[in-house]
């Protein structure tokens, strides 16, 4: 019985050693909208369809409390890069210009920026 007793109270001990901290569960929130048409594309992310020649500037309106940062795939096989975004990350809502190169070629250009936070659950967002 003695050994019992003396066994629970090193349990209890032990337990109160505990230092983890606690965890959020919760997955990061992240919206992005676009002044292009977007279209779904299943799981969540967006297609934008631009014409083989287009030219300019696509700007997407990031929304999150949390730091996220910006990839750019290349899915053809060009030489140049010719997507490049305005930053590759930051902390919190933000306004976020791809400028996008003129394509010297008549070859249709395929690629994919890819939006993920940086939270203890990280949540992405790609257009392709």
């Amino acid at each position: 019985m003695r050994n019992i007793f003396l066994l629970l109270s090193c349990l209890l001990c032990l337990q109160a050693c505990n230092d983890e901290k606690e965890v959020d569960w919760t997955p990061d929130a992240l919206t992005v909208s676009c002044n292009e048409t977007l279209e779904e594309a299943g799981d969540g992310h967006w297609k934008v369809t631009l014409p083989t020649e287009y030219k300019g500037t696509v700007k997407l309106e990031i929304q999150t409390d949390k730091a996220w940062e910006v990839a750019v795939n290349y899915m053809t096989t060009e030489e140049e890069k010719w997507i490049t975004p305005s930053a590759e990350g930051g902390e919190g809502s933000a306004s976020l210009s791809l400028v996008i190169a003129d394509n010297k070629t008549a070859k249709d250009r395929k690629a994919s920026v890819v939006i993920s936070t940086k939270g203890e659950i990280p949540v992405k967002k790609q257009l392709l």
